[in-house]
């Protein structure tokens, strides 16, 4: 007893220091960011890795990069997002799915990082709110600028330009365009108002406000990786193919036939001025 006496004092001083040292200090990790709200409201953000005064302050963790996976396979590391590809609808009313990968930088300053913070609360509330929302609408926006048919065929390239940009910088203003369409079945001409990137007096898309870069959140990787189409699509594209093939084909053979009339012609030529000088030579 007079042992625990003497030092009673000094167990509950270490029993205090244990319980109350990990509200005291917190430790950042490499590729994270913490933002410490103290008792008293203040918000504070640690970029750097190291330790950090937390004085019993709550804190929340954000990744420095969100990434979201949209392709077909399941991502190997921890992705923010992973998901089997986008969904998308195109102007002509195809549907159809996008594969690809997409690597955001969250703002390195640390007022914006609040205003984030505020806006969202947590790393997943960023990842789901606004980059999930903001990449999916990028590329409904951009399916809507072309055909199934284009993005099948001449256009790929092309999709994974206008979507990043507009994930980037904000989406395109655009405005309706009056063209005139032939009708699959019937070869009949109809008019239908497309909807077209609108561009200023420079020759440049125009954009409208963009949430990323309102929160400071800015594009370092994207790549799309792959496409699927529905399959009505697919067997327009086929059978709009094996027509043209067949188009193709047909001007060959004729181009063959005439070739070989013109041929047949100049041989009958060919003997009968032969048959002429035999029968001189035989006079």
């Amino acid at each position: 007893m007079t042992f625990l006496t003497k030092y009673l004092k000094h167990i509950l001083i270490a029993i205090v220091l244990l319980v109350t040292l990990p509200s005291l200090f917190g430790i950042n990790n490499a590729g994270q960011r913490t933002l410490i709200q103290y008792p008293n409201g203040t918000l504070v953000v640690k970029f750097d890795p190291g330790i950090y005064l937390q004085l019993f302050g709550k804190i929340t963790t954000y990744f420095d990069i969100i990434t979201f996976d949209f392709d077909k396979t399941k991502s190997i590391s921890e992705a923010s997002i992973d998901q089997p590809g986008i969904s998308v609808r195109y102007q002509d009313g195809g549907t159809g799915t996008i594969y690809g990968k997409a690597r955001l930088n969250l703002p390195n300053d640390e007022t914006t990082m609040i205003s984030a913070h505020k806006a969202f609360r947590s790393n997943q509330g960023i990842a789901h709110k606004l980059i999930k929302t903001v990449t999916e609408e990028s590329m409904n926006l951009t399916a809507g600028l072309m055909t199934s048919e284009e993005a099948y065929t001449e256009k790929r390239g092309t999709f994974t330009e206008w979507s990043r940009d507009q994930l980037q910088n904000g989406k395109y203003k655009t405005e309706l365009k009056q063209v005139v369409l032939s009708e699959a079945n019937t070869g009949k001409k109809i008019v239908r108002n497309i909807p077209v990137i609108a561009f200023n007096k420079q020759g440049l898309p125009i954009h409208l406000d963009s949430d990323l870069k309102s929160y400071g959140v800015s594009v370092s990787g994207y790549q799309i990786t792959d496409w699927n189409f529905e399959a009505k699509t697919l067997r327009q594209i086929s059978a709009k193919r094996e027509a043209t093939m067949a188009i193709i084909t047909a001007k060959a053979q004729a181009e063959q036939a005439k070739q070989e009339a013109i041929t047949a012609e100049e041989k009958g030529k060919a003997a009968v001025i032969k048959a002429k000088f035999e029968k001189e030579v035989e006079k």
